[in-house]
Parts: C-alpha cells; sequence; structure tokens
C-alpha cells in the first residue's frame, strides 16, 4: 500500500469507529430505560458528533487527495 492508502484507510477507520461509538451510546440509553427526553437528548448530540465527524473525514479525504499533508495553507 501506498503512503496516501494508508492514510485514506486511518481516516475511514477512525470516521467508523466514532461513528458506531455515536450510534451505540443511544440504543444503550434506550435499553437501560432511561427517560425518553434524556435518549432524545442523547442521540441528537450524539447524531450531532458523528456528522461533524463525517464532514471532516470528507474533507481530511479531499485534502489527501489534493496532496496536501495537513492543509495549513487553509487555516
Amino acid at each position: 500500500m501506498d503512503k496516501d492508502s494508508m492514510k485514506k484507510a486511518g481516516v475511514i477507520t477512525v470516521a467508523v469507529l466514532v461513528v458506531l461509538y455515536c450510534a451505540i451510546v443511544p440504543v444503550l440509553w434506550f435499553v437501560l430505560k432511561a427517560p425518553a427526553i434524556m435518549c432524545l437528548g442523547v442521540t441528537v448530540i450524539f447524531g450531532l458528533i458523528a456528522l461533524v465527524t463525517l464532514y471532516h473525514a470528507r474533507e481530511r479525504m479531499k485534502e489527501i487527495e489534493e496532496g496536501l499533508e495537513d492543509a495549513v495553507d487553509n487555516y
């Protein structure tokens, strides 16, 4: 595997793990019979975290494809 493939695999792995974690936590709250409003709140918060993670993973994939090491030019 080349260097860029390893970077992409790392980005995908981290994004998948974070999204799975964000999906499991609200389910666990529901299984533990927490009040519905708390389950909804946790679901919204972790859903937003998952969306932000996916957005940043997509941006990082673009950076890797463009050959930018860490996109310092954008900051």
